[in-house]
């Protein structure tokens, strides 16, 4: 069981999440963050563990997929009409 303590911390370090740009001393606007775990963050290796294996789990049964470092590709095989049907959940 995770404490709520934690969960709180893990979902506080994910939303509203903004970022800049510097080049050259100078500084883009903010901007939102849509995806993704910065970079070089403490909890960003640990949240793609979870992330990674719970993909495996919840999408092997409709498809099949190809995993390698942090890269994921999924394929099915359509060799019937109402096989694409499983490509739409």
């Amino acid at each position: 069981m995770i404490d709520e303590g934690v969960t709180k911390w893990i979902v506080n370090f994910l939303k509203a999440r903004k970022y800049r740009v510097r080049v050259n001393g100078s500084y883009s606007g903010w901007h939102n963050v849509t995806s993704e775990i910065t970079q070089g963050s403490v909890l960003g290796p640990i949240l793609f563990l979870i992330y990674i294996n719970d993909l495996v789990d919840s999408c092997g049964s409709y498809c099949d997929m190809y995993i390698f470092a942090d890269d994921a590709k999924f394929y099915r095989h359509i060799e019937h009409p109402e096989d694409q049907k499983f490509l739409h959940y």
